[in-house]
């Protein structure tokens, strides 16, 4: 809940003496004592933040000294526990199996449960110091400046609100007195992280980049492969596996290849008429079928 301490450190020049302003007729002699007035009441602010802060964490290192005595009663707690474990630990080491079961029937174990640990609720105005809590007592609540969200004009810029991604929302009332500044404080550096993560990372693929130059040093360039040797497979055209045409040797198979290569490919299949002897441009014709015997 936000909420405005009631110290209230008043502006510098206030704070200053009068007998700086006064007695001053030239212009130069007025700036100089307006200056040295304004340096006074910084002065006098610092010392009352200090006397504020002091009250505050005076409070507060009593607690942190509270906490330290129990971590010291709690150490000798410990260290005598561990005494008496190592006397118990001769003790069972000596005794024989008779005295281990007189010794377990006479005293019933204890079944020892721990708490859930914790990891939410820990810090609540219920568990707040004395001194935070007084403060937060005397303090009083800002007054409703988000009414005057309607009268403030939208930026001219046009530009998004640089948190409204986060779910935050400019209003009067956070330039007042801002309950999320720490977020906001860390959600920048944590974009400055980033920023310089992607700077790294670019700056890593152009150092890469640079590294694949040509030979001749004119510029940057992609690294060539080199391909191996390409085996083709061909396969047997349907005279010859029908035995109606000799397969080719590998030379004139080549040759084949760039010729059927050069010719243009066949129109669609809708157009494209049946299957016939001229569908096979590199089909040699068949040779005359040999004459039926004579009976």
């Amino acid at each position: 809940v936000t909420a405005v301490m009631a110290r209230h450190i008043p502006p510098p020049l206030t704070l200053a003496p009068d007998a700086i302003m006064k007695g001053s007729s030239d212009a130069d002699a007025v700036l100089g004592a307006c200056n040295m007035a304004a340096l006074v009441g910084v002065m006098s602010q610092i010392g009352q933040l200090a006397t504020f802060s002091h009250e505050i964490f005076s409070g507060l290192a009593e607690e942190a000294g509270k906490g330290v005595e129990r971590i010291d009663a709690l150490k000798l707690r410990l260290q005598s526990v561990t005494a008496r474990l190592a006397r118990v630990d001769d003790a069972v080491t000596r005794a024989n199996e008779n005295e281990l079961a007189e010794i377990c029937s006479s005293a019933a174990g204890i079944t020892y449960r721990a708490d859930p640990s914790e990891d939410s609720d820990l810090f609540l105005p219920t568990s707040r110091p004395p001194a935070l809590s007084a403060a937060f007592v005397a303090a009083r609540t800002p007054p409703q400046l988000k009414i005057l969200d309607y009268f403030v004009p939208a930026d001219a810029s046009g530009e998004p609100f640089k948190y409204a991604k986060y779910g935050f929302t400019d209003s009067c009332a956070s330039k007042y007195s801002d309950a999320h500044f720490f977020m906001k404080q860390w959600l920048d550096d944590e974009e400055e992280k980033v920023r310089k993560a992607k700077e790294e990372r670019k700056a890593r693929r152009q150092a890469r980049r640079k590294e694949k130059v040509r030979a001749d040093g004119s510029g940057p360039s992609v690294a060539q492969r080199k391909a191996k040797r390409v085996n083709k497979k061909r396969y047997k055209t349907f005279e010859e596996e029908i035995g109606l045409m000799e397969v080719a040797p590998q030379r004139e198979r080549d040759e084949r290849d760039e010729e059927r290569e050069s010719v243009p490919p066949p129109p669609p299949p809708s157009s494209r008429p049946l299957a016939s002897r001229e569908a096979f441009p590199s089909a040699a014709p068949p040779p005359p079928l040999p004459p039926p015997p004579s009976l």
